[in-house]
């Protein structure tokens, strides 16, 4: 059933990243290398790849990255080359193609780990990351992914949206003094809204948490719609990523989105029907696995990769009519005719097999 919520708008972070940065921090032999501008580029990244971790070297331009979020860019740009030295990013070479790609990410971001929290976008339009990287405050920054992380879990596990923190707390996790504490607490106002409990001693205060509403988007949710569509966007760049081909983060994303509006949005009244669901799901594949073929087999003779994934992608789908059982054509019929749901325009109604 569809609902509308409030949810979080922003990327995955895995919680073995979080935990693997602060063992680089607070348990490096002879003290911490990591910089908060090695985090703020690290933190970058995260908007930027696709679902293996990997964005073309040649997309990654932080120049105009630093601009819009308030960065210097030689800053960044330090930042950026450290975290080679830091092992947590690798240079990885594709079909001749040079990839930035984030250590372990796409071994993380298997299908079934449910151990992330999600990042809000937020954090970079606020500046607030700026900021910390300004003042160069890399536990700082730690404290604020582990504070985000707590809020995130209690937002998408439990429906909550504040989170209560003792400062002894924050004492413990971030290594500073009470004074730095309050410090950090201005510094991400603009980000996390925070009430304060006093206590009768500094190190005895409390403080609620609560995200502002600028880190949400309110959208009519759709669990098992969302899952597919987050499965076709990982098979396509999956399999593309396979091919000696060489395609362009805007390439791919085309590909995503018209299987999502030629072939998932069609036909999503079947997963009604008996088996519907299985059945969607595997039309979902048979056509991207059908479309990629005809790609790896013309590659030589494609000059519009967006037109080609289109054209071969809806002769396919258009035959995946004979596949539907009576029960799932009727979901689809009553879908059109009590829902106003369309067909797209390369599959004429009239072909819609009698129930």
């Amino acid at each position: 059933m569809n609902t509308e919520v409030k949810s979080l708008y922003g990327v995955k972070f895995h919680q073995m990243e979080l935990n693997h940065i602060k063992a680089l921090h607070f348990e490096a032999p002879g003290g911490s290398t990591v910089k908060s501008s090695s985090l703020a580029v690290y933190i970058l990244l995260h908007f930027k790849i696709d679902t293996l971790g990997r964005i073309r070297e040649d997309e990654f331009v932080l120049k105009p990255l630093a601009e819009q979020y308030g960065f210097h860019y030689s800053t960044l740009h330090k930042g950026f080359h450290e975290l080679f030295d830091l092992g947590l990013l690798q240079y990885i070479d594709e079909h001749g193609i040079r990839y930035i790609q984030i250590s372990g990410y796409d071994v993380l971001n298997q299908e079934g780990n449910l151990n992330y929290f999600i990042l809000p976008k937020y954090i970079l339009d606020s500046r607030v990351l700026a900021e910390f990287v300004h003042a160069r405050d890399v536990s700082g920054i730690i404290g604020l992914l582990d504070l985000i992380n707590s809020l995130s879990r209690e937002n998408t596990k439990k429906g909550k949206f504040s989170y209560l923190l003792k400062c002894t707390t924050l004492l413990r996790k971030m290594k500073k003094t009470t004074r730095n504490i309050l410090d950090w607490i201005k510094r991400i106002s603009s980000l996390i809204k925070i009430e304060s409990q006093e206590g009768k001693h500094r190190r005895k205060k409390e403080w609620t948490f609560t995200f502002v509403d600028d880190c949400f988007i309110e959208k009519v949710k759709d669990p098992k719609k969302s899952r597919l569509e987050a499965n076709v966007r990982k098979e396509i760049q999956t399999a593309l990523s396979r091919l000696p081909l060489s395609l362009s983060s805007k390439d791919i994303e085309d590909a995503c989105n018209a299987t999502i509006r030629d072939c998932l949005n069609p036909f999503y009244p079947i997963i009604k029907a008996e088996n519907g669901e299985r059945a969607l799901r595997f039309m979902l594949l048979d056509t991207v696995a059908y479309t990629t073929r005809l790609l790896e087999s013309n590659k030589a003779s494609i000059e519009n990769f967006g037109g080609f994934w289109r054209k071969i992608g809806r002769s396919f789908i258009a035959n995946l009519l004979e596949s539907l059982t009576p029960a799932m054509v009727i979901e689809l019929r009553i879908a059109m005719k009590l829902n106003k749901h369309k067909l797209p325009n390369f599959i004429p109604e009239k072909s819609l097999p009698l129930a």
